[in-house]
């Protein structure tokens, strides 16, 4: 068999739009709506656990801030959380508090005009993947 597309449309209209600011979130979406149960997050944000005060772990962290919100939804929903092994998100950093963010205006790979100067600089700057 061959690939399968990823079924944006199904995710969106479950999740609604502005809600995918990176692959995480579309890993998230696809979990929740397939009724899994448990995450283990091992190595999410490598290489930058090593050295998580540093100011590109800071700018993956800003990147990847949307998958905080999946974390939350999914708590809320039962699903059990597991964090094995380094990772940039932690329980104390996304902590206990109510799903409040608003959704993005656009979407991470389709339709983000509003954030593509942001991921453009990032990409021009050439920030390295080690610290």
């Amino acid at each position: 068999m061959g690939s399968v597309a990823y079924p944006r449309a199904q995710m969106e209209a479950e999740f609604g739009k502005g809600r995918f600011g990176c692959q995480l979130d579309y890993m998230a979406a696809l979990a929740l709506s397939e009724g899994f149960t448990r995450w283990i997050l091992y190595g999410v944000g490598q290489p930058y656990v090593s050295h998580p005060d540093s100011s590109k772990a800071a700018k993956w962290l800003h990147a990847h801030r949307s998958f905080l919100w999946w974390m939350r939804l999914a708590r809320q929903r039962g699903v059990e959380i597991v964090f094995d092994g380094p990772n940039m998100f932690t329980p104390e950093l996304f902590g206990n508090e109510p799903i409040r963010e608003e959704p993005m205006s656009g979407a991470y790979g389709y339709d983000m005009e509003s954030d593509f100067e942001h991921y453009s600089r990032v990409r021009d700057e050439g920030f390295a993947l080690t610290t």
